[in-house]
């Protein structure tokens, strides 16, 4: 007998796996195998930065008001050189203070999402996780709402008002400590601008912590479960197949991250999902199957070749099968490594992205269109608009030779790619893809998501633009927190999308005529937000979120556009897969 059976797996399978070792001793083993020095350059690219160039705001405000000044006063002594001052002053004004001004609210906001945010949501679950705990067992779904409500104003309030402390205190100590560029030394310049920067953060996080508590209250409505009903003369009926997280591995006796050696190795349970989507699809067709995120394991090339080989064996699915990309898609820089850091515009961060691009082509390239960001309207589709202004060529660069520059003409493409969309047509909903990942550094994070304002702008424009059209809408992280109490803090604030309610907020008008779908946390729930349909996916592979890891569980989702026009769910089978 064998001392040890290799296909088992070892410990290394597992030093990533919270069902394995447990998030505590990950963390641990991250903070002893942390690098310092990449850590500090990140600190410096990431958050130093952006706060260097947010506190020089007022320094460049005082050193044009001088130079305006002294035309001025030039204009009385020499008309023509203080008239030459103050066209060059304005033109200055116009040409770089537009830029400037985009620049530094481009700033705050990467330091709100990646520093301040992540805080306030951090606080803003722990009191609700606190409150949770103190409900009676007979407590009611409304009761349930109102507590989280408080915990969100009690949130709000708190850390708006440590914000605001901290400003005062700053205040009271410096001032606002704006100097001279052009005559000032370089440890002053610097002072200035780590000062002023604080103090702009600062102000910048109350208005902000109100904001957020506000738009939560206002956009998030009572959540409840779905329960089946009758459909009265649908106008149509949309048959969907939604699957998620299947996690896709490199090899037949690899593992996955999150169960390590407690979940199954290699594809074989993928394949059988696919089996059963031939089955389900031949007895009754689908319109589409969206596969919501998490397509692989940790975005590696073998991965990726994997999921595109299997997929082409049921070529039935050609043209209907959607996908859109997960954390584990684009987020992971070393599955065995929590503590490796990737610094920003790395070359592995990108090439993941360039994966992506690839699957996406070869799958739903001739289906979806991209948004023209600058007009708001529907643009090329994606094979034409990957092919075109030399996008092809940036794409290969980047894949051939992995160079700074190919990691960042590639960032630009993933930039504006999202939303994907498949426009409404026939009667039929609409189908919008959305990009939620954040750029995260180092596996530790990689699941907190994020959209970024030009996907909500694109989002709020394709609604009006098509008018009484339906849509579903699918992303990988859940909008809003489960009508269930005691979800773990690692879950509420680990896989968190920080910015749902303004996702929420973009879609409000239209809500009725909206199904959201996503898949992420591995929990199987459908229920309604106000107006909002809700359905969220297990892992196809995994299965639900209880530890087991037993069977892969999908769903297959008939919709109905009702008599006033709203897209509602009519029934849903649950799928297991062995």
């Amino acid at each position: 007998m064998a001392i040890w059976d290799l296909r088992r797996g070892d410990a290394d399978d597992d030093r990533l796996s919270p069902g394995g070792r447990g998030l505590r001793s990950i963390i641990l083993s991250t903070l002893f195998e942390f690098n310092l020095l990449q850590g500090a350059i990140a600190f410096l690219l990431l958050i130093l930065l952006p706060a260097l160039l947010i506190g020089l705001v007022p320094s460049v405000a005082r050193t044009y008001g001088a130079v305006l000044k002294g035309a001025m006063t030039r204009l009385l002594d020499e008309p023509y050189r203080g008239l030459a001052v103050l066209a060059i002053c304005a033109a200055v004004a116009y040409w770089w203070g537009v830029s400037l001004a985009k620049y530094t609210l481009r700033n705050i906001w990467q330091l709100h999402y990646t520093l301040v945010f992540p805080v306030f949501v951090l606080v803003r679950e722990t009191v609700k996780l606190i409150g949770e705990g103190r409900m009676r067992e007979r407590s009611s779904v409304a009761d349930l709402h109102h507590l989280r409500r408080i915990g969100t104003l009690i949130a709000g309030a708190l850390f708006a008002g440590g914000s605001l402390l901290l400003a005062l205190v700053l205040l009271k100590t410096y001032g606002i400590v704006s100097v001279s560029l052009t005559t000032a030394p370089p440890r002053d310049i610097m002072r200035a601008a780590i000062i002023d920067g604080v103090i702009v953060l600062a102000f910048s996080t109350v208005a902000s912590s109100l904001f957020w508590a506000w738009r939560e209250l206002s956009a998030i409505s009572p959540i409840i479960n779905w329960a089946p009903g009758s459909v009265r003369t649908p106008r149509e009926n949309i048959r969907v197949a939604h699957i998620s997280d299947p996690h896709i591995v490199g090899g037949p006796n690899e593992f996955r991250m999150e169960p390590g050696t407690r979940g199954p190795r290699g594809n074989d349970r993928w394949s059988a999902v696919l089996d059963r989507l031939a089955i389900l699809d031949a007895e009754k067709p689908f319109d589409w199957i969206l596969l919501t995120g998490d397509v692989t394991d940790a975005g590696t090339r073998t991965e990726w070749v994997e999921f595109l080989d299997r997929t082409a064996r049921y070529p039935q699915f050609s043209g209907r099968l959607l996908m859109l990309p997960g954390n584990h898609d684009v987020n992971i820089a070393d599955r065995t490594d929590a503590a490796k850091l990737e610094l920003p515009l790395s070359v592995g961060m990108a090439l993941r992205k360039l994966r992506f691009l690839v699957a996406a082509d070869s799958l739903q390239g001739t289906r979806v269109h991209v948004v023209d960001h600058v007009s708001g309207k529907l643009g090329p589709k994606l094979d034409s608009f990957l092919r075109s202004d030399g996008r092809d060529g940036q794409v290969r660069s980047l894949a051939s030779v992995g160079s700074i520059r190919g990691a960042m003409n590639v960032t630009r493409i993933w930039h504006d790619l999202f939303p994907l969309v498949v426009p409404p047509a026939n009667g039929q909903p609409g189908v919008i893809l959305l990009n939620s990942c954040s750029d995260s550094h180092m596996a530790l994070n990689n699941a907190i998501g994020v959209i970024d304002p030009q996907q909500l702008r694109a989002v709020t424009q394709l609604l009006a633009e098509f008018g009484d059209a339906t849509w579903l809408i699918a992303l990988h992280h859940q909008v809003v927190e489960y009508p269930t109490p005691g979800a773990t803090l690692k879950e509420r604030v680990g896989l968190t999308l920080i910015n749902a309610p303004d996702l929420i907020a973009s879609m409000g008008k239209h809500a009725r005529r909206i199904l959201i779908m996503h898949g992420h946390r591995h929990r199987d729930w459908i229920g309604h937000c106000g107006d909002f349909g809700l359905c969220s996916a297990p892992s196809a592979v995994l299965g639900n979120y209880d530890g087991n890891y037993a069977k892969g569980v999908f769903h297959v989702h008939d919709f109905h556009i009702s008599e006033n026009g709203g897209l509602r769910i009519s029934e849903t089978e649950r799928i297991t897969v062995n």
